[in-house]
């Protein structure tokens, strides 16, 4: 069966990267969310949700996408301090956040101000 984990999960992994190069990313999330059940491992759930920040983003579903950095830091952050590839991430993560919440700001003033018209 340990096998067969293996199998499933990186087709899952290949299927959601496959998804997300043809920008069906609300496929890709399904993936995505799949694999966040089954599998244990910080520094790839940290990569999932990363990924599922970026999906978002691109759906323009900005607290979904603010929701995956926050949880994609906090793994991050609980990887060991020397994993470079964690501190670059967690540098990135926190850019792309600042972003998010600026895009989403923005958005929702327009949206109120059509409202009000």
């Amino acid at each position: 069966t340990l096998l067969y984990f293996h199998r499933y999960e990186s087709i899952h992994t290949l299927l959601a990267h496959c998804n997300m190069r043809r920008e069906n990313y609300d496929d890709a999330v399904s993936y995505w969310n799949e694999l966040l059940s089954l599998i244990s491992d910080t520094g790839k759930l940290a990569q999932i949700h990363t990924n599922l920040a970026t999906c978002f983003v691109q759906l323009e579903k900005w607290s979904d996408a603010i929701n995956a950095i926050d949880c994609a830091i906090e793994k991050y952050k609980s990887l060991p301090r020397s994993n470079q590839k964690a501190k670059k991430m967690l540098i990135k993560l926190k850019e792309m956040r600042t972003e998010v919440e600026g895009v989403h700001e923005m958005k929702s003033e327009l949206s109120s101000k059509k409202s009000k018209s």
